[in-house]
């Protein structure tokens, strides 16, 4: 007669088996989503177009994976460099360009791994960022909200390290403060620092701070003044009878 532990293992072995096995026919694995195994699929299908030199069917399939995915930062960054790689590899030079280009607009930090693809890609992006951005760094008024273009750039003193080069509207807004505009220009290669001059507004207090002691200094003058006068001036002596008829 079986002991209970046996029957139990002999019941739980074909259960655990199967339950692997649906694992691996689905590809299952903790922490992964199906949107997950679904990309890991799409890089496995660009490898294979890549490696047999089908660039044009790589190249559409990767501009797919871009606007699929467009929350994911990592999975973007990856198809990026791998759309610039792709296109480079099929001789279109300026349409590898144009796409390291538009792939700077969205990341303009973004770098290859130069264990997988060729380390001249870094170069590229190094010489387009170059030539596409600059910096901005506004030093204060301290705790002045600061808006470039209508959008929050944050609070002073604030850096921006990648700022598309041109013409931009800089506001400043500080409370207690004239609120502040100004042009700037933001130049290739260049980092522009600057510290905004803000106008206090002139309040009841700044007339009492501003006003106050030249008003007070005037009074003490004219009392001076007052009892200079008096004093220096002789007494007019009394009238006398009048004279005798």
């Amino acid at each position: 007669m079986n002991s209970p532990g046996i029957s139990h293992s002999l019941i739980f072995r074909p259960v655990s088996a199967i339950l692997a096995a649906l694992m691996l026919i689905t590809n299952f694995s903790p922490g992964f989503s199906q949107d997950s195994d679904d990309i890991f699929e799409k890089w496995d299908e660009v490898s294979l177009l890549r490696a047999r030199g089908e660039y044009s069917e790589a190249i559409t399939m990767l501009e797919g994976i871009i606007e699929d995915y467009p929350g994911d930062g990592k999975i973007q960054r990856r198809a990026w460099n791998l759309l610039v790689h792709t296109k480079s590899k099929a001789g279109d030079r300026e349409g590898a360009t144009r796409a390291a280009r538009e792939a700077l607009e969205n990341y303009p930090d973004l770098t290859v791994n130069t264990s997988i693809l060729p380390a001249r890609m870094n170069d590229t992006y190094d010489e387009l960022r170059s030539a596409m951005f600059g910096s901005l760094k506004v030093t204060g008024p301290e705790d002045a909200d600061l808006y470039l273009e209508g959008d929050t750039l944050g609070t002073a003193p604030v850096s921006i390290a990648y700022l598309r080069t041109g013409i931009y509207s800089l506001t400043a807004v500080k409370s207690g403060y004239h609120e502040l505009s100004d042009t700037i220009r933001i130049d290739p290669s260049e980092t522009l620092t600057m510290a905004l001059a803000m106008d206090r507004k002139r309040d009841k207090k700044w007339w009492l701070y501003r006003a106050g002691p030249v008003v007070l200094a005037g009074i003490a003058a004219a009392f001076l003044i007052a009892a200079s006068s008096s004093g220096d001036d002789p007494a007019e002596p009394l009238p006398g009878p009048p004279a005798p008829p």
